[in-house]
């Protein structure tokens, strides 16, 4: 099994971002599927979710290319923050967790996606 620390997060095709201010707003357009269409007939959904990242989640998610992985990001973070690279690897695991959850970034590993073309992650 993979270490996390070697996985590439890539972002979902369907996320879109634009800044504001020092934030960034990340939003997803919901994919119709038929869990989706079956709720529409009782529920009102929103065909987009956004969700506001501060400056380390911006940061993170620029990063989420494909390309670096968990340990690069820490790497880079740890660099510009001064912190220990210990406390940097977590605060990326812990966000790229967050963001998966959200179903906002799959993974590659060792930036497998960016020669392949496709996350894995994602199909």
């Amino acid at each position: 099994m993979l270490e996390a620390r070697g996985l590439a997060p890539v972002r979902a095709p369907l996320a879109e971002a634009r800044a504001d201010g020092d934030d960034l707003l990340v939003t997803v357009r919901r994919s119709p599927g038929r869990v989706a269409r079956a709720l529409s007939w009782f529920f009102t959904l929103p065909a987009t979710r956004t969700i506001r990242l501060d400056a380390f989640g911006a940061r993170v998610w620029q990063m989420c290319d494909g390309r670096a992985t968990v340990a690069d990001m820490a790497a880079a973070l740890a660099r510009d923050h001064g912190w220990p690279v210990e406390r940097s690897e977590q605060a990326v695991l812990a966000f790229v967790y967050q963001l998966s959850e959200r179903r906002l970034v799959g993974f590659e590993p060792s930036g497998a996606g960016a020669a392949a073309g496709m996350p894995s992650g994602l199909q």
